[in-house]
């Protein structure tokens, strides 16, 4: 990995479902890895670190951008 790569986001995955206390349905989600990316998101690199096995996980990683990212990449057309 290259040293100018930095945590970007978490990557998760949602294990099952839950009923909360206004009746909306939610997820439960756990950390399955970590996406690097260069300071202006052209290069990116990711770590996983475990995959659930149960029988609700449908097989989907989500991205999550970490709350303690800087984020140097707003002047970046996609």
């Amino acid at each position: 990995m290259s040293s100018n790569l930095k945590p970007y986001a978490d990557l998760k995955a949602k294990v099952r479902d839950y009923q909360a206390k206004d009746g909306k349905t939610k997820g439960i989600y756990v950390k399955v890895g970590t996406l690097f990316a260069s300071p202006h998101l052209s290069h990116m690199f990711i770590n996983i670190e475990a995959l659930p096995v149960g029988k609700d996980w449908d097989g989907t990683v989500s991205v999550f951008k970490r709350e303690d990212v800087v984020d140097n990449a707003e002047d970046i057309e996609l």
